[in-house]
């Protein structure tokens, strides 16, 4: 049990650093119930965080698919980002593993509890943020 001391203090400082890096994101909690918090203050900051890494992800799903997405008008390409996060079921689990993968080991445990709700709030999330950024894709 000797060992156990050094496990949890590097455990907490995990912690600490996961949640300091992340950008701080103005949000209401007035009357908002646990997955609305947690959305505000655990999804939203990660999200703003991993930003740049998942644009490049969206790009390059675009350059597997022959850059289909550039030949497309501008008012089809938010609902392609749309059906492609939603509907490819590998590249759906690649972006959420990108924001699972910031959780605390706290957040993860509420995430389990609740996966079907944040999953889906995460996805909508998800797209939001890409279409609103769509100019970023300009070939």
């Amino acid at each position: 049990m000797q060992n156990a001391k050094p496990f949890f203090t590097l455990f907490f400082a995990m912690r600490t650093v996961i949640k300091s890096i992340r950008p701080e994101i103005e949000a209401s909690i007035e009357q908002a119930n646990t997955l609305e918090i947690f959305q505000n203050q655990t999804l939203r900051p990660i999200l703003k965080f991993q930003n740049e890494l998942l644009m490049q992800l969206m790009k390059h799903y675009f350059m597997k698919r022959k850059d289909a997405f550039y030949e497309l008008k501008n008012k089809e390409k938010p609902k392609y980002i749309d059906h492609a996060i939603r509907q490819d079921l590998r590249f759906k689990s690649q972006m959420l593993g990108v924001i699972i993968g910031h959780f605390t080991h706290d957040e993860f445990d509420l995430y389990t509890q609740h996966e079907a709700e944040l999953s889906r709030r995460m996805t909508d999330l998800l797209c939001q943020r890409i279409v609103s950024q769509v100019e970023v894709f300009v070939k």
